[in-house]
């Protein structure tokens, strides 16, 4: 498959989480995304130990895009111990969300087809995503960092 790379997307590493390896939780993410239903239809979240949310909504204001492209790659190294190994695992039920106004701490259900955990992180989030077709890895498409720029113009 000839993929190509936007000009602009928002980033972010995969790898083990949970005690779960990554190779089965790209299944499950399939999964979510093929169980949607309504609005959730070709939807599946995945959880991340950083916010993206202010870059989400950076890009969300500038643009006026609400569905901007999401890149993922696989971590270089290896998972931490407390991600391959976690004394204890939480299923999320409920989520905490922006309102139209920007106003962060709406709190609604997670939809019942979507399942993120997380390990002993007190603090998680998630990316809802959307895809049309099959999640699937590919080692098509290489990202050159030193050609990046973080959109909040961190020069990271």
């Amino acid at each position: 498959m000839n993929e190509t790379i936007p000009a602009r997307f928002i980033w972010t590493r995969m790898n083990t989480d949970g005690g779960e390896p990554l190779d089965n939780i790209l299944r499950r993410k399939d999964l979510e995304r093929r169980s949607g239903e309504g609005e959730f239809e070709n939807t599946f979240w995945w959880g991340v130990g950083e916010s993206k949310g202010q870059a989400i909504w950076t890009w969300l204001v500038e643009s006026g895009d609400d569905k901007p492209p999401i890149l993922f790659s696989e971590a270089l190294g290896e998972a931490k111990p407390e991600d391959k190994r976690p004394k204890s695992c939480l299923l999320w039920r409920t989520y905490q969300t922006r309102d139209a106004s920007g106003r962060y701490g709406v709190e609604r259900p997670v939809p019942g087809h979507i399942i993120v955990k997380s390990g002993e992180k007190k603090i998680y989030y998630a990316i809802v995503c959307h895809a049309r077709r099959e999640l699937e890895t590919s080692g098509a498409v290489e990202l050159y960092t030193s050609q990046m720029r973080n959109l909040k113009k961190t020069g990271r």
